[in-house]
């Protein structure tokens, strides 16, 4: 008997486990639970509501008052549109809804097969049925005793201690002044109509009340959650009310509107959502006659701002009497997710009226409301403006930090001395000569504000003048472009006028931020000029026919409309043309935004237009290719401004992207002069105008094409080549004598040429002839003689001396003799000498195997003192066709034209760089190897770094620009990343480089280990579930002992 028990309990143990899911028994490390809790705890059914006969809650037939509701106007477009996400609001107040298979009850039965009917002489296990039944709140009795399930079968509308089973039946049975309580949330509730007459408290209780079809209103018009006629006063409190998602299907017209009331209304409460209103979210509410007050946190959700809320609807034809009178209470604290929509041919008997502190997205007027306007607000936050005459008295629209609008207390917005002013243009009006007006607070404008009073100064006192989103133009056509001078934001007419510490913003109905003209002595100091968001083009800042100063930081804020930073233009006034004048009095100017001009010079009355830049001035730019100044040019390109800069210091900086600079010092040699050219030949001829200017700078914004030899006798002279190339023409003018055929020649002392590159050409000989030339510098310069058609040489110098800095490449040709000529010269002999910047010097030989030499010394006149000093030089030697040894310096002739003699090298001055060497007296010589691209001289130690770009990358020698190693990358995988093995590129997500096919991968989490997911990562095939197996070995090892045990036992009982 006692096996028998143990039997029986090992085989109910069995097949109780085998009812768990697998994933209980998983391993922890290979499965998480779903620990997700029910979405409901309720398990039984709600009854269907039964539905009234017509004498229990019928509909009243609608009399002639309710044709003229404007339901069809307003609730009939049948399309239906898609439905987008709620607001975050609504996701926070959802209700979760309950699976389907959650609300029944589970069981099992388990019946005996017929082929094991009991032996009545045969002992038999019996197994009972196992269920798990689920236990609901409803199923808990007191002490939290669980009972059996019971329907709920309650009404869900309570008056005067009777239920209801419909809000319809509870309607007709309340009492006058009484109140329907809502007992539980309510789905698929079909609309309402409420008859005239009505006095009533509708309290949700906190719960919520879905609408579904069919809807309730006028016939032909049956399609809204509640129709509220007139001559009732009905009260919503304390509850949410929501549309089905299955809106429209079954019978019944759809839910078009929620509430369309003629009765008063009190919302005091509510929560209210327009999603799944059929055909679109517009007129959640509509108001077309009574008194309705919005009273605590009532709010209207829609998942479209732009949607309509509600309308303010008043009509004179065939509308009501009564009119209709919308009032959001003081103590209203909740959002109108919409716009509101005010629609009243008279302003009298349509009323809006905003107090509290709510949240609105906008209020919009019709095209009917024009006999006036009867909206007054005192309260409340906006997402966008609205006119100011909308205002009560004593409040203002005030924008605050996050971009909405605030009503609030209209506090003073400026003062002249003690006196306070609360608007702006009244402390502008009452401003005299020497007065200061200092804001209290930030400005809206909603026209230009001109400052036509001389010697005012405007304190911003760290505010802001903005714009409002109703600036208008008091021209009498109404014309808003970018021509107009009425849309300005502010307009300084008078002289001496001073604006500081604050900042001027433009909105999109404005052109120019702040406009100056005709005015002298302004001044400008700690100001932002903010024209990102001007919608007519224009400039932050605008100084015509104008002398202004700016002080301190400046900071120009330009936009997609923006032309530049500011324009200084010289313009005609009452007939005179009027220079104009910029002065950056240790201004720090910053120009942010798309715009690449800082200040952008025009002539449009003459050249009278200066730059004055004292102290240690600066301006910069964000955007890329960013110039401090620009002057205008024509549809070719060709620069048609011109301007004077004037520095007090030697800090130049650059000054246009086209034409040329000329900058001179002049007077005492603390001032400079800049003025801009149309052409190189312009620029170079004022330089020499102007013999008593000192030290005369020229700056190229783009190449200059020569037809003739240009010839520099102009001493002090600099040229900053700025990246750019002097060339040869096509149409050069070749001279029978060879001296008058090179591209440039010096015949001066101290002139420096920087940062470019000469290039000869056919009818060339010597890129750059020094002659009798002393002082001269060559930084960052590139001779270019390889395609020079004439027998001669990159550079020559006779009698001249020069020093290379930085670095200096010599390129040679097929008519090249060598790089670099030094000769001395008769009557007297004249010597010349090259030298190097000690340690900072580059000296690069390109295509120099064409004849083998570098720089080759002759002394034509025995003059004494010839000299090459290359102590600390890099020596490099690049492209070349096949190996040789260079002759990095050599030993020429003498004045018979013979190769010198010791006697004569003797009174030469060489001073040959580390690692050379001289294998006889005549040269000194490095060994080239051969490089298809670049190759070096044993002298000169390369300090290569990788580059790279998505597709290749290559070595780059910092110190003289070699390129070698060319090559594709090769990717591999490290670290989730693309890397090349060579160079170290790693291919980002910007990057555009994709790997070899061999290598390719799609990169992806990692899963964690022990997951089903990081079995399928390593290629392990996944099948089932992921489940430890042993423990189903355990239990069919129990299963089996039991079944044998059973059946050994029967046996026994047999024999």
């Amino acid at each position: 008997m006692l096996r028998k028990k143990w039997i029986s309990l090992l085989v109910a143990i069995s097949m109780v486990a085998a009812m768990f899911p697998s994933t209980v028994f998983a391993d922890a490390d290979s499965t998480e639970l779903d620990t997700t809790a029910p979405t409901s705890q309720t398990s039984t059914e709600v009854p269907e509501e039964e539905t009234p006969g017509t004498e229990e809650g019928e509909q009243p037939n609608v009399t002639d008052d309710t044709t003229a509701t404007g339901e069809a106007d307003k609730g009939t477009n049948e399309s239906e549109e898609d439905k987008t996400v709620t607001e975050e609001t609504e996701e926070e107040t959802k209700e979760p809804e309950t699976p389907a298979d959650e609300t029944e009850e589970k069981t099992e039965d388990v019946e005996k097969p017929a082929s094991e009917e009991a032996d009545p002489d045969e002992e038999t296990v019996v197994v009972p049925p196992v269920t798990t039944p689920e236990v609901t709140e409803d199923q808990t009795a007191n002490n939290g005793i669980a009972t059996m399930a019971e329907t709920r079968t309650e009404d869900p509308f309570e008056t005067g201690g009777t239920t209801y089973p419909t809000l319809a039946d509870a309607v007709e049975k309340v009492s006058p002044g009484g109140i329907i309580t809502l007992k539980r949330d309510l789905d698929d509730a079909p609309g309402v109509s409420v008859p005239s007459g009505k006095n009533f408290t509708l309290d949700f209780g906190g719960h919520t009340y879905t609408l579904k079809n069919p809807g309730a209103g006028s016939t032909g018009t049956e399609t809204n959650g509640f129709q509220l006629l007139k001559d009732s006063t009905i009260t919503f409190r304390n509850g949410t009310i929501r549309i089905s998602e299955e809106n429209g299907i079954g019978e019944g017209k759809p839910i078009m509107r929620v509430i369309q009331n003629y009765a008063d209304l009190t919302l005091e409460g509510m929560q209210i959502y327009a999603e799944h209103q059929y055909g679109n979210e517009d007129y959640v509410l509509s108001f077309n006659n009574g008194n309705i007050i919005f009273k605590g946190n009532t709010s209207i959700y829609t998942t479209d701002p732009e949607a309509i809320a509600f309308d303010v609807c008043y009509w004179q034809s065939g509308g009501y009497d009564d009119g209709t009178y919308v009032t959001f209470e003081n103590d209203y604290s909740g959002k109108i997710g919409g716009t509101i929509v005010y629609d009243s041919t008279d302003e009298a008997k349509g009323t809006l009226t905003i107090k509290g502190n709510g949240n609105f997205v906008g209020i919009k007027t019709s095209e009917s409301s024009i006999n006036g306007v009867g909206i007054q607000i005192s309260g409340g936050t906006f997402e966008n403006s609205f006119p100011a005459e909308y205002l009560a008295e004593n409040v203002a629209l005030k924008e605050q930090a996050d971009g909405t609008f605030k009503v609030d207390e209209d506090t003073p917005v400026a003062k002249i001395g003690e006196k306070t002013y609360t608007t702006l243009e009244a402390a502008v009006g009452e401003a005299g000569s020497g007065s200061t007006i200092t804001l209290l607070e930030d400005v809206y404008l909603g026209e230009m504000l001109t400052l036509d009073k001389a010697d005012v100064k405007l304190d911003l006192n760290g505010y802001t003048i903005s714009a409002s989103v109703d600036f208008v133009d008091p021209t009498p056509t109404g014309s808003q472009d970018a021509t107009s001078n009425d849309n300005h934001l502010i307009d300084v007419t008078a002289d001496g006028v001073t604006i500081t510490g604050g900042t001027l913003k433009a909105g999109t109905l404005n052109n120019h931020t702040l406009n100056i003209w005709n005015a002298d002595g302004v001044t400008l100091e700690n100001v932002t000029l903010d024209g990102s968001a001007a919608g007519m083009g224009g400039a932050p800042l605008i100084v015509g026919a104008s002398n202004v100063t700016l002080k301190g930081d400046i900071a120009l804020k330009t936009g997609e409309n923006s032309w530049y930073g500011m324009n200084v233009d010289s313009r005609n006034v009452s007939g005179t043309d009027t220079g104009a004048s910029l002065t950056l009095d240790s201004a720090n100017v910053t120009v942010t935004g798309p715009k690449t001009a800082g200040i952008y010079v025009e002539n449009s009355a003459g050249d009278g237009i200066a730059l004055n830049f004292q102290g240690d001035p600066a301006i910069t730019g964000e955007a890329e290719g960013f110039v401090p100044v620009q002057y205008a040019v024509d549809g070719t390109g060709k620069q048609i401004a011109n301007a004077t800069l004037n520095f007090n210091t030697n800090n130049g900086f650059d000054i246009s992207d086209c034409g040329f600079g000329v900058t001179l010092t002049v007077g005492d040699g603390d001032n400079l002069t800049t003025t801009g050219f149309n052409s190189f030949e312009d620029a170079f001829a004022y330089v020499n105008d102007n013999p008593d200017a000192v030290n005369p700078y020229i700056i190229l914004y783009e190449d200059v094409e020569l037809d003739e030899m240009l010839v520099i006798d102009r001493d002090d002279l600099t040229i900053n080549l700025a990246g750019k190339t002097i060339k040869a023409s096509e149409n050069f003018k070749k001279q029978d004598n060879n001296n008058n055929n090179h591209l440039v020649d010096i015949r001066a002392d101290n002139v420096s040429l920087i940062a470019g590159t000469l290039q000869a050409g056919e009818n060339n000989n010597h890129t750059l002839n020094l002659w009798n030339a002393h002082g001269v510098r060559l930084d960052g310069v590139t001779l270019d003689g390889s395609a020079a058609g004439i027998e001669g040489a990159p550079l020559v110098l006779g009698a001249s001396d020069v020093t290379l800095a930085g670095w200096v490449r010599f390129v040679q040709g097929p008519n090249s003799w060598y790089a670099v000529n030094l000769d001395s010269k008769d009557e007297p002999a004249v010597a010349s000498t090259l030298e190097v910047v000690d340690g900072v010097t580059t000296v690069i030989f390109d295509k120099a195997g064409q004849n083998n030499e570098g720089i080759v010394i002759d002394n034509g006149a025995n003059a004494d003192g010839m000299k090459v000093d290359l102590t600390g030089a890099k020596i490099s030697v690049v492209n070349n066709e096949e190996p040789y040894t260079f002759k990095v310096i050599k030993y020429g002739k003498n004045s018979e034209d013979k190769p010198m003699t010791d006697e004569e090298k003797a009174n030469v001055t060489v001073v040959a760089p580390a690692l050379s060497q001289w294998p006889d007296d005549n040269y000194y010589i490095v060994d080239v190897d051969y490089n298809e691209e670049e190759s070096s001289g044993s002298s000169h130690e390369h300090s290569y770094v990788w580059q790279g770009s998505p597709d290749e990358h290559w070595q780059y020698c910092t110190d003289c620009g070699q390129v070698v190693s060319n090559g594709a990358h090769t990717f591999q995988w490290k670290d989730g990343v693309q890397v090349c093995s060579v160079c170290g590129y790693k291919v980002t997500e910007t990057s555009t480089a994709s790997a070899p096919a061999s290598s390719a991968k799609t990169a992806a989490a990692a899963p964690a280990a022990g997951t089903a997911a990081a079995a399928v990562a390593t290629g392990i095939p996944q099948t089932g579930d992921a489940s430890n197996p042993m423990l189903w070995v355990v239990l069919l090892a129990v299963s089996g002992s039991a079944l044998g045990g059973l059946m050994v036992y029967k046996k026994k009982k047999e024999n």
